[in-house]
């Protein structure tokens, strides 16, 4: 999500129409599920958690405890 919302930045930025940004970008290897289900909503500047946000937040918890367990540190699920 970080780098969909980064990437939107930069074609902001850059002065490029977003809608044809998010097109070109999902077709090929830089598309994603994400891409489909989020890239249309944050154009709209739709920002709502959503239900899902707490199941996601739980489940970081979980993999963050393992990993402490197991005495190995990822760093993308820390700054997650």
């Amino acid at each position: 999500m970080v780098g969909l919302i980064e990437g939107m930045v930069y074609a902001y930025k850059a002065g490029l129409d977003l809608g044809v940004y998010l097109d070109v970008i999902s077709t090929g290897a830089s598309g994603s599920k994400s891409l489909d289900l989020y890239g249309q909503w944050k154009l709209k500047r739709d920002f709502e958690a959503g239900f899902c946000v707490n199941h996601f937040v739980k489940g970081l918890g979980i993999c963050l405890r393992e990993c402490e367990k197991m005495g190995i540190v990822l760093p993308a699920l820390v700054l997650a």
